[in-house]
């Protein structure tokens, strides 16, 4: 592990905007000993052990696992704490969980392909702002209701967490009568 570590922090992710016939296509590469840790991570089950298991004190558990992990490379916890905190957020959204249950890990795929095809899913999290930090009663992030179910965000959100996950939950706010939504329509 302490190798796989020193490879994945050596070699930071790098974006490329575009193939080499000039297409966008906004893709982050890590490095391979990156995802050989999170194939690791996934084994060891830290980013879903306590809504997966039945036993009394899986949550502990999963938190003591994740506790060890960091010990050895802090960098692949992210996603597997983003993945498993989100599922929680999910269960009050009953057709993204749906389409996630059994995909419940960290993605390792070292190249992009389409969620269906893939035999796991990565979350990430959108909260920071450049005005608040992690004080969320400072979202200035507004999501307006569009058609279908459909909300459009307006806002701006410096920090999300590992790019290239297949879903992200993003905070904003929803009440046009709150400080933050007033000040952003007298701009």
């Amino acid at each position: 592990m302490q190798n796989l570590a020193r490879d994945a922090n050596r070699h930071v992710p790098e974006l490329r905007t575009h193939d080499r016939f000039g297409n966008r296509i906004d893709m982050v590469e890590f490095h391979p000993a990156w995802h050989e840790l999170m194939t690791m991570l996934r084994a060891d089950g830290v980013h879903a052990f306590g809504w997966t298991s039945q036993q009394p004190g899986a949550h502990v558990a999963r938190a003591a696992l994740s506790y060890l992990w960091a010990q050895g490379e802090a960098g692949v916890g992210c996603p597997a704490v983003m993945t498993f905190a989100s599922i929680a957020a999910l269960k009050n959204q009953p057709d993204l969980l749906e389409k996630f249950q059994g995909k419940s890990s960290p993605p390792n795929t070292t190249r992009a392909r389409s969620t269906g095809s893939k035999k796991a899913l990565g979350v990430a999290m959108a909260m920071t702002e450049k005005q608040g930090g992690s004080d969320l009663r400072q979202t200035q992030t507004v999501a307006e209701p569009g058609a279908g179910g459909i909300h459009y965000l307006t806002g701006h959100k410096w920090f999300f967490s590992v790019p290239t996950s297949d879903l992200f939950l993003t905070l904003a706010r929803t009440d046009p009568a709150s400080p933050a939504f007033s000040r952003k329509l007298a701009r």
